[in-house]
């Protein structure tokens, strides 16, 4: 999708509607200096562009990311060697031997993937000396989606102000700059970039082409270094071109143009319009270019900004989540974050989740790539874990706000991920299994590769080589129909389900207790220890158990909802899905990670796979009370402490174990500040910028803090709408929800209070878009018509509301 990036400068405020009054500081971020770090950064986007802005007074620095500009191209990355070492691998598990099977998993390995790479930066540097003055603030309304910068003096009569938006609809940044001074301003603006690539004047634009390299090696490889790390090829060669083009629009002005950049001195309006589009797109990107401003010339900041609040509050403003705010708090994020361990603020839980909403619509959004390890905003060449999609946890993570948080639009770009992987896949299982169906590993990345990562060997099977990918992904496939009731959605991606379900059944085997199970397992990214070695896979780890039996069910129910006769794959599940083999139960009464009672090598590990049927999954509830009981215990017993992005998950796992002041604890954890000039070797927190702390940066810790957010006040997998499930209510006594989804087609508002230290829920109002039964539960009576209890049951039509009482 081509890309188009305004910037609007003037001498007068021509769009007033960008004064929007923030709501108290619920959907605002603010501070009072510029950043120093990425970490401090702004980030706006529109889901096809990311923006990191730094509001510097003097000479400030925007970067860039385009969400589908990355390293290499689509290559071989299965392995002929793979399925005799698979063959093998069963036969050594089946026997016990375990570690002569991990050693064949080396042979399964393909190559690693590429990276997400950083675009370019745009200079923008003020030349008046008016702009060095002391006073200086900034901040992102997350209700209107715009950034705003101000610096200057008051006394002196020498403001400036520039505001900032990403619009999706019209696919323009705008950045309105507007003053109050009595000289001429004089700024000049540059392109610069971190990867090969040329800047020149045409026509009086000014354009850079960017040069993708076609390989970039991981980051964790030390041992690649400065070339032999970033491989380039020639401007025709292997690797997309991404084009960029700055016009500068104002009548009035005078220019002066060199080799790298505009200067521009005026006393009247300013607009720069900066558009770009990748040779992956289209033929001819430089032409794209050119059409693209030629385009956007003709439309003015009013218009760009009424398409734009009108998109995306159409998202954002769905959901509205209200508890009670401390007043007298800090007004900036960062002290807010500093003095939340001592002050406790629910109104910071309440902007912590509006901003995972807000960085979910700012990422992923329809012609997009779907959001990666750090969203659509990357600096680094070599970023952190490539910046890929590791799918063993935190893609997935990445969409568990988007059903419940009534954003379902924004899951587009994931599906297209998973079907481009899906394709790919069927080869892999075909080429490294001898097996029906498809499969992806613990890496994906824009070419959707498939096959497991490892540099054919060199990687550790505890990542590398886990083959359950697909299962998970194509949990959301059946996670969007349960939300939405979409059958033409469904009927559209049943062969993915069908195929992901597919691989799965082909590779169970039989095991000496009778059940079916995966010959071999990976318990991402953990390890046991036996015979006093580290082991890395066991036979029908509990992560592959639950995986095994959702990807199943979910195509058994699938073929019922759509009516499909699907004989041969219809009695095979009738067959495998009886006599799968169940959880195990440790002699603690923990549940079981690995197939046995095996000593753990890192009990406190980040992960939380054998928990997977907790959450995301539904077969572990408080109906099934000993592996419900089973997985608290394994809960407690791996702690609080934990990465950023483990933070997000265990918030959900506490939520769904209905434990609402332990989900609180594991939030209140998450709300300590980590600093971004010192962050490696810290645990888990949130930068200045509200950007999750694995450490380093990882947005998966945004979304899993807001999904568990919504956990803790709805749920709705055992069919069944939960109201409150896992309230803290001496910390929330009061509050509000508005706009939240349940399964169903369901949409909840709740509103409660605490009276003489007694939970009151005043109203719960509940549309039904599918019509159907409604089943309700609450922690406390409630009423409807001549009904009265905690649970009920009420019939309803497509469009009905109904409204309970406490």
């Amino acid at each position: 999708m081509r890309i188009l990036l305004l910037l609007l400068l003037s001498t007068s405020l021509h769009a007033q509607r960008m004064d929007i009054d923030f709501d108290a500081n619920l959907h605002r971020l603010s501070y009072d200096t510029p950043a120093r770090y990425w970490e401090e950064a702004i980030p706006i986007g529109n889901g096809i562009i990311g923006a990191m802005w730094w509001g510097r007074p003097d000479s400030d620095l925007i970067q860039l990311n385009h969400t589908g500009f990355w390293s290499g191209a689509p290559k071989e990355w299965n392995n002929p060697t793979a399925k005799p070492a698979f063959e093998a691998l069963k036969k050594r598990m089946a026997n016990g031997e375990y570690e002569e099977g991990q050693a064949l998993l080396k042979k399964m390995q393909g190559p690693f993937t590429q990276s997400f790479l950083p675009l370019g930066d745009l200079h923008i540097e003020y030349i008046s000396d008016f702009v060095k003055e002391k006073a200086y603030s900034r901040d992102l309304n997350l209700k209107t989606a715009t950034a705003r910068v101000t610096s200057g003096l008051d006394s002196l009569n020498y403001v400036i102000t520039r505001k900032a938006f990403i619009s999706y609809p019209d696919q323009v940044m705008v950045v309105d700059l507007s003053r109050r001074m009595r000289q001429d301003m004089c700024f000049r603006v540059s392109f610069g970039a971190a990867l090969h690539h040329k800047i020149r004047i045409e026509n009086g634009i000014l354009k850079m082409s960017v040069k993708a390299p076609k390989h970039v090696e991981p980051s964790y490889r030390g041992e690649f270094q400065g070339d032999a790390a970033v491989l380039y090829d020639d401007w025709d060669g292997v690797g997309m071109v991404a084009e960029i083009g700055l016009q500068v629009v104002a009548p009035n002005a005078r220019f002066q143009y060199d080799s790298t950049g505009i200067t521009v001195w005026t006393g009247g309006e300013v607009m720069l319009l900066l558009a770009s589009e990748l040779s992956s797109n289209t033929e001819n990107p430089a032409l794209e270019v050119e059409k693209i401003l030629k385009n956007a010339a003709q439309k003015s900041c009013n218009q760009l900004l009424d398409n734009h609040l009108k998109d995306y509050q159409a998202l954002y403003n769905r959901v509205e989540l209200r508890l009670p705010e401390r007043r007298g708090m800090d007004d900036y994020t960062n002290g807010r974050i500093a003095s939340y361990a001592k002050n406790q603020d629910p109104g910071l839980v309440s902007l912590l989740f509006h901003y995972g909403r807000y960085l979910l619509i700012s990422s992923s959004r329809a012609g997009g790539q779907a959001a990666n390890l750090q969203g659509i905003w990357n600096k680094d060449v070599r970023p952190p874990w490539s910046s890929n999609y590791t799918v063993n946890i935190n893609t997935e993570m990445n969409y568990w706000p988007a059903e419940i948080c009534n954003l379902s639009e924004c899951t587009a770009p994931l599906f297209d991920l998973i079907e481009r992987t899906a394709r790919n896949g069927a080869a892999t299982a075909a080429i490294n299994y001898g097996l029906p169906g498809w499969c992806a590993h613990h890496n994906v990345d824009l070419w959707g590769q498939s096959a497991p990562v490892g540099d054919y060997g060199k990687g550790s099977p505890r990542w590398a080589n886990w083959p359950m990918g697909g299962a998970w992904l194509s949990q959301h496939i059946w996670e969007h129909y349960s939300f939405t009731g979409d059958t033409a959605f469904l009927r559209e991606h049943y062969p993915t389900l069908r195929g992901a379900g597919q691989f799965v059944a082909g590779l169970l085997v039989k095991n000496k207790e009778g059940y079916y199970e995966t010959p071999f397992g990976i318990s991402p990214e953990n390890g046991y220890v036996l015979n006093g070695k580290i082991l890395e896979t066991s036979p029908g780890p509990a992560m592959d158990l639950a995986l095994t039996k959702e990807i199943l069910s979910n195509g058994q129910q699938a073929m019922k909802v759509l009516k499909i006769k699907d004989a041969a794959y219809k009695k095979q599940l009738n067959q495998l899905l009886p006599k799968l083999q169940p959880f195990r139960i440790g002699k603690d009464g923990r549940l079981l990670e690995w197939n046995a009672d095996y000593e753990e090598e890192d009990p406190y590990h980040r992960h939380l796979s054998h928990l997977y049927g907790l959450y995301p999954g539904n077969q572990i509830t408080e109906t099934n009370s000993l592996f419900f009981e089973a997985a608290k215990k394994s809960l407690t017993q791996r702690g609080d402490a934990a990465t950023g992005w483990s933070m997000g998950w265990k918030i959900n796992l506490w939520a769904r174990l209905r434990d609402g002041d332990h989900a609180l604890t594991i939030l209140n954890n998450l709300l300590k500040p980590v600093d971004p000039g010192h962050h490696y070797g810290e645990k888990g927190g949130l930068y200045p910028n509200l950007f999750d702390a694995h450490p380093p940066f990882q947005i998966d810790g945004n979304f899993g803090a807001t999904a568990g957010i919504a956990e803790m006040l709805l749920q709705s997998h055992e069919g069944w709408i939960d109201i409150l499930p896992a309230l803290p209510s001496t910390a929330w006594p009061s509050g509000s929800v508005r706009g939240l989804r349940a399964r169903g087609g369901f949409e909840v508002d709740i509103t409660w209070e605490t009276i003489d230290n007694k939970l009151v829920i005043k109203t719960v109002k509940i549309v039904s878009h599918l019509g159907g039964l409604c089943v309700v539960y609450a922690p406390v009576t409630l009423k409807y018509g001549l009904m009265e209890g905690k649970m009920l049951q009420i019939k309803t039509t497509p469009g009905q509301e109904i409204v309970l009482k406490g």
